[in-house]
């Protein structure tokens, strides 16, 4: 379908940066953030306030993530794809599936100041399939662990433990890159392990007697990899996920950054933040608590496998590092990898589900752009490097609150979409994941125009 799409455009792309300096630069100003409320869809969030969310689909009742980019090689073929998470369906997919992990879909519909519409999701338009899918290994795991009886409680396999019945993996939609020079678009995930344990308080004999009060449904990761579209007739419609070479943890083929206890293999996760600059893909890895501390690695964009070669990529050591053991700014080790300064003796924070980063013209910077972790704030600051100094955090806007109370209560998953950029940048547009029930949630649409232009 990308392939047939023919529309004329540009994507935004980085430029030139001004010099490195010591010092963070101040935070641009906005002029205005409006949350919108202009159609075609009129929604009212729980504080009363009327909102007009992305305009999606009736047979999607919610997703998050919603990180989208813009493709564009120069040639007619012009488009917005975007990458959603966990995705609720009114209707019964063509696997008979209404809860996916991920899903995809592209719209030629390049103007958000009145919603998006015209989408076609991978998998048809009557309701979609995953389009980041799982490996015949991953599959047969899933189906060995699937309830063999759901009516009766969860019915194990002969050879499957009780507490382990139900257990999957699944895959999550994350951040995708737009690299029209090499015909693809790069689409990164996170494989993730859905399993159950047995709840504080219980017992053996529980187990033993099958007691479903007792167990817990829980999630872990297991590694961060990417699917890979490209324009080629061979590859079809599809989309191709790619095994690592040079994995740091052979068990986990297709990850990057592997997720384990083992300090040998695990690798702290790359994972939110990618975008294209001056030849190499960037992504920041914001762990710590609450994703406190950020860090950045690179890889080069040609040749075109290097993105899967977890030994092509390099990590920011920064200017004060020990030049015994990390003599290279761009070091070939993971523990020369520093935290990113911002603000006065500060760091980079990410954000709650990742964050946004990308070059404004407008400003002459790179923007960051985030959910506060625990919190309905968005956060954005500016640099002129992707590896910093960045200024110090400001207040966007704040988001709706979704449906609940407490931590339900909270919206999050904030992401920028510059190819839907205006007037240079000077105008961009964020929506964030807004649940609006037990299985719906919406995008409401945010408008920002910042002042102050390029410095």
């Amino acid at each position: 379908m990308i392939a047939k799409v023919a529309l004329a455009g540009l994507l935004c792309a980085g430029g030139l940066v001004p010099p490195l300096s010591a010092a963070a630069p101040p935070l641009p100003p906005t002029e205005s953030v409006v949350t919108l409320a202009n159609g075609p869809r009129y929604e009212r969030a729980t504080n009363g306030v009327v909102y007009s969310p992305l305009n999606e689909p009736s047979f999607i009742a919610g997703h998050d993530n919603g990180q989208s980019a813009g493709y564009d090689n120069g040639q007619g073929l012009r488009f917005s794809y975007w990458s959603f998470g966990d995705t609720f369906l009114t209707q019964p997919n063509g696997d008979g599936r209404r809860f996916l992990g991920n899903t995809g879909a592209l719209t030629v519909d390049l103007d958000l100041a009145d919603s998006v519409s015209d989408w076609w999701y991978e998998g048809g338009d009557g309701a979609p399939r995953e389009f980041i899918g799982l490996n015949p290994t991953e599959r047969a795991w899933n189906i060995q662990r699937a309830d063999t009886s759901p009516a009766a409680g969860c019915q194990p396999r002969a050879g499957v433990a009780w507490m382990q019945c139900g257990d999957e993996l699944a895959l999550w939609g994350g951040s995708v890159v737009a690299d029209p020079a090499r015909g693809r678009i790069l689409a990164f995930y996170s494989l993730i392990k859905r399993y159950h344990a047995l709840k504080q308080g219980c017992t053996q004999d529980d187990i033993d007697n099958r007691n479903e009060a007792c167990r817990e449904f829980r999630f872990d990761g297991v590694g961060i990899g990417v699917n890979v579209w490209t324009e080629a007739t061979s590859d079809g419609e599809g989309w191709v996920r790619q095994n690592v070479a040079n994995a740091t943890d052979p068990t986990t083929p297709s990850a990057i950054w592997p997720y384990d206890t083992d300090p040998a293999t695990a690798d702290p996760h790359f994972d939110t933040g990618m975008h294209v600059d001056g030849g190499f893909l960037y992504a920041y890895g914001c762990y710590g608590f609450l994703a406190s501390e950020c860090r950045l690695a690179r890889v080069p964009l040609t040749p075109a496998n290097a993105v899967w070669d977890r030994a092509a990529w390099r990590f920011y050591a920064g200017p004060g590092r020990d030049s015994t053991a990390c003599p290279d700014v761009w070091s070939t080790a993971l523990s020369c990898a520093t935290p990113l300064p911002a603000g006065e003796n500060g760091k980079l924070s990410g954000g709650a589900a990742g964050t946004s980063v990308f070059w404004s013209p407008y400003l002459s910077r790179f923007v960051a752009l985030y959910s506060v972790p625990l919190s309905n704030d968005i956060h954005y600051r500016v640099a002129a490097r992707p590896e910093g100094p960045w200024s110090a955090a400001g207040l966007l806007t704040t988001a709706l609150p979704s449906a609940g109370t407490g931590l339900a209560s909270i919206s999050y998953a904030a992401f920028a979409h510059p190819e839907y950029a205006e007037q240079n940048g000077k105008v961009q547009y964020v929506t964030y994941a807004h649940t609006t029930g037990p299985t719906s949630s919406d995008f409401p649409v945010v408008k920002v125009t910042f002042g102050g232009g390029a410095q």
